[in-house]
């Protein structure tokens, strides 16, 4: 792949956030795409993609910061809620539960006390934030955003069946680091036209709306259609064979196709920088941009949309 200060890269990210770096490697997955020129976009088996034929083919939570830190890709897609629902970033209990002296208001603020007490160390220490994982508190704190609900995703601080929790908490942590530092900005609570960018994906919700409403160990169906699809919109893909036989072959467990989701998280992204995609969500926009939004493809027959 060639240098990244010469070409557009972008990126899709499966993420998962396992304490310990060996296992946030079988989780953490990245999938580069290098645009050829709009509407062409070369994955290659090489560069960042080098890592995914090793084993485990994934990064840490640091080495991903690290990896994000380096230079700045032109977009990066990851399957990670940003964001919480407005209802607990207004809320004077839900900070007080960590030791916060007024509620956070927006998601930088939340995103900087969550920074501020989960150093980015091996093994991670979510310690602080177990009052919210508390079972007496579900009833308010599992709520959903709009686009959770669009999209039929776990609510950000789910902390069981599946556990999204840990995912939200180390997620907000990276990316206050990159945005607070002027690399990156974050859609939908920064201007949009402004590159590099980070995005929120679902691959769930991409394949939904390319028809396929269940997926899992259905690695193959999925990526096979998911090209079909960008296809059909116009877009050409040149996938390296080994990287999608590695996509179709890569679970982390036997329900986790986490390769396929960071390679769907990519079309994703692909479709957000072609002006294909748009937002999942409904209502005032006031609020989409306070608590976040998952980013999934536009109907076909619409070959661009105007960003809101």
């Amino acid at each position: 792949m060639s240098s990244p200060q010469a070409q557009e890269i972008l990126l899709g990210i499966d993420f998962g956030a396992p304490s310990q770096g060996r296992a946030q490697r079988k989780k953490i997955i990245v999938v580069a795409g290098e645009r050829v020129q709009p509407r062409h976009y070369h994955i290659a088996l090489r560069g960042i993609n080098l890592h995914l034929m090793r084993d485990p083919p994934g990064w840490s939570a640091i080495e991903l910061l690290e990896l994000l830190l380096s230079f700045p890709f032109a977009l990066v897609a990851i399957d990670c809620p940003i964001g919480l629902p407005i209802s607990l970033l207004d809320h004077p209990r839900f900070a007080k539960l960590i030791n916060h002296p007024h509620p956070f208001g927006s998601w930088w603020h939340f995103s900087a006390a969550v920074a501020d007490r989960l150093p980015l160390k091996d093994p991670l220490d979510f310690k602080p934030f177990e009052r919210w994982r508390d079972p007496s508190e579900r009833n308010w704190i599992w709520e959903k955003r709009m686009t959770d609900r669009i999209t039929r995703s776990q609510p950000p601080l789910k902390s069981a069946f599946p556990c999204i929790f840990n995912m939200t908490i180390l997620g907000h942590a990276i990316i206050y680091h990159l945005r607070k530092r002027g690399l990156y900005r974050v859609i939908p609570f920064d201007a949009y036209e402004s590159t590099p960018s980070i995005i929120e994906v679902y691959p769930r919700a991409t394949l939904s709306s390319f028809g396929l409403h269940s997926y899992k160990g259905q690695a193959k169906k999925a990526v096979d259609l998911a090209i079909r699809q960008m296809e059909a919109r116009g877009i050409a893909l040149e996938t390296d064979p080994p990287i999608l036989a590695r996509s179709i072959t890569y679970r982390s467990s036997p329900s986790d196709n986490d390769l396929a989701d960071g390679l769907i998280a990519l079309f994703t992204g692909i479709l957000y920088f072609e002006r294909m995609a748009h937002p999942a969500f409904r209502g005032d926009e006031k609020v989409m941009r306070r608590e976040g939004v998952i980013w999934q493809p536009a109907p076909q027959h619409l070959k661009q949309i105007q960003r809101v």
